[in-house]
């Protein structure tokens, strides 16, 4: 396994003046890079906002060294993908403005990753409202690759959160990057059906990030994020049929969860100091 100590921060924006600060400072101030236990690469790619968002950015860039790209672009996985192409880390994942993480999150991240074989994970599914407060959270139960590529999370299932997930940055060269900037809803479906053909997706018991709730985000019409989906998904009859009796393990309590999904599911081991 290479070190895992070098993270590479991806956040594409747009007109984001009332949420881009919170979200920029959750990554500077992670306890694993406060620590220097972990090098910072943050990219913000910013699509040529007409508020304030660029002046917000500017004000960190050269105190944190950021990577700002600011210029037109095709929507925010057009964005994303110009901030992948510039990635350099060991570890790599993206948080959109507004949304935030744990602050020590990239701690547990890398905690895992010197310690388990593992090139993507996942933590505990977190939602906030608009004061920035926790109000719903749930811990999933298991992720087969076979549904994600049948686009069961997000339609039978829950969703993946992308806020919460982490991967190792050599799983890029998965992704056709010209694909990725022709969506403009579920490019985060596009990079987990990518990843899901190689790789399977773990769970950690542990709160990652968080998704912010908020009036008028792309992500709050689920049919045309669906629409996209069908776009790469093959005919899923029979895992819709299969992905809807797995919803009541769904509901199970976590102790059941993970034993129910032994391989791919770790937890902190308070004896041991280790997640395993």
């Amino acid at each position: 396994m290479k070190r895992a100590n070098k993270f590479s921060v991806i956040t594409p924006c747009f007109n984001s003046e009332n949420y881009i600060e919170e979200t920029i400072q959750s990554i500077i101030n992670q306890s694993a890079v406060l620590s220097k236990r972990v090098e910072l690469e943050y990219i913000l790619c910013d699509g040529g906002s007409s508020d304030n968002t660029l002046e917000i950015i500017r004000k960190y860039e050269k105190l944190h060294k950021l990577i700002v790209v600011s210029e037109i672009d095709a929507g925010m996985y057009d964005a994303l993908a110009k901030g992948i192409s510039k990635v350099s880390g060991e570890v790599c994942c993206y948080l959109n403005a507004g949304d935030y993480y744990s602050k020590t999150a990239f701690d547990v991240v890398l905690d895992v990753m010197e310690n388990n074989d593992i090139s993507w994970l996942t933590g505990i599914n977190t939602y906030y409202n608009e004061k920035s407060q926790v109000i719903s959270f749930f811990v999933p139960f298991k992720y087969r690759s076979s549904f994600i590529r049948a686009g069961i999370y997000g339609t039978v299932l829950p969703f993946i959160q992308q806020e919460s997930t982490f991967w190792r940055a050599d799983l890029n060269k998965l992704i056709d990057l010209e694909e990725l900037r022709k969506f403009k809803i579920a490019g985060d479906y596009f990079l987990w059906f990518s990843f899901a053909k190689h790789h399977r997706l773990y769970i950690v018991q542990s709160y990652l990030g968080g998704f912010k709730t908020h009036y008028g985000q792309l992500s709050g019409n689920l049919e045309p994020y669906v629409n996209e989906m069908q776009r790469i998904i093959a005919s899923n009859f029979f895992f819709k049929i299969l992905g809807g009796l797995e919803y009541f393990l769904w509901l199970l309590p976590t102790g059941l969860k993970r034993a129910l999904n032994r391989n791919y599911f770790l937890k902190y081991d308070i004896i041991k100091n280790v997640w395993k």
